[in-house]
């Protein structure tokens, strides 16, 4: 996965380098635990090698990310590591520890963002597809909750799991610290805001750096502790257009004019909410054909040629039924 975010990233550095000043934050994420190859977890040989070669592109930030689980996203409220061998393993907290220190021997401001999943090991197959109808995922956690007793539990739970990556960023000499990322229902009910309020306060009794949260820009509009962040950090993956026949590239000015079109109403929307700032916390397409369609998916989009932007092509033949053959030794054998 990170070779995959470094093509994205690497252009975006590019990019950066001539339209943006040169204290633009060159951010790259780096995938551990469930969003890297198992063969290559934080703290292998691999990974170190990975994070070097990631400072050499010329990026100045790099967000680690570190997961946790539950044991499904509606109704479940204990938040907790997931041990080795299996492939979601949570890193541990000595591990990420030492990332910390090398990304920052590196010259890299790191930013920390816990991620909380399904426990995929335990769900239906499917769960995890997004095409799947078992599909499920973080941004719904919670929302069969009946009560308020059931959001300060899984406080109290989310807290008891963070908070050593919490304070292992802070001792690292973290740029930034993500409270969570993508829980939609969370970050935008009323009966949560005063659990993200309490513990933001207590995270800046001993963090001195910034204070964020990643989430879509929907979300982040109608966020009731939205003031109470440095920044609000927006994962962006949305849909830039119609499926092309394979081999066929959008133009750069097309997806640019799309990105502009679908993000820029939730940024003016954002920003008219007061005193806070925006992030671009993760974007990027993944390296498949049509990823401009669905950059959050991993299918294949094919091209329908049924589809308005299809290009126009004479009909093909009607279909000839085949001539029979008689067998040359039994005339009634076909």
């Amino acid at each position: 996965m990170f070779a995959a975010f470094l093509v994205v990233a690497f252009l975006r550095l590019v990019v950066a380098s001539t339209l943006f000043p040169a204290d633009f934050q060159r951010g790259i994420v780096f995938g551990g635990d469930e969003w890297s190859s198992p063969v290559y977890p934080y703290g292998s040989g691999g990974a170190q090698a990975s994070l070097t070669a990631l400072a050499a592109t010329g990026a100045s930030h790099v967000r680690l990310l570190v997961s946790g689980y539950m044991d499904n996203a509606h109704t479940a409220v204990e938040v907790y590591s997931i041990p080795q061998p299996s492939a979601l393993a949570t890193v541990s907290v000595e591990a990420f520890a030492a990332v910390v220190t090398q990304a920052s021997e590196l010259g890299l401001k790191v930013v920390l963002c816990p991620v909380l999943d399904p426990n995929w090991d335990i769900l239906p197959a499917g769960s995890r597809s997004t095409t799947s109808p078992n599909a499920t995922w973080r941004g719904t956690i919670g929302d069969k909750w009946a009560s308020q007793a059931e959001f300060d539990a899984w406080f109290a739970s989310y807290r008891a799991w963070a908070w050593p990556y919490y304070r292992a960023a802070a001792a690292g000499g973290a740029w930034m610290i993500e409270v969570s990322s993508e829980l939609d229902f969370l970050f935008g009910a009323p009966q949560a805001e005063a659990g993200w309020r309490a513990l933001i306060a207590d995270l800046r009794a001993f963090f001195s750096g910034r204070v964020s949260c990643a989430v879509d820009q929907q979300t982040a509009v109608k966020m009731p502790w939205i003031d109470a962040l440095d920044y609000v950090g927006l994962d962006v993956y949305n849909g830039l257009g119609a499926p092309l026949p394979l081999g066929t590239a959008p133009a750069v000015a097309d997806l640019v004019a799309a990105y502009e079109a679908v993000v820029t109403p939730s940024l003016e929307a954002i920003l008219a909410r007061g005193n806070v700032s925006i992030i671009f916390s993760e974007t990027g397409f993944q390296s498949r054909p049509n990823c401009h369609v669905r950059p959050w998916g991993t299918e294949l989009v094919r091209f329908e040629a049924s589809h308005p932007c299809a290009p126009k092509t004479s009909p093909p033949p009607k279909k000839q039924t085949p001539t029979q053959t008689l067998h040359p030794l039994n005339p009634t054998k076909i």
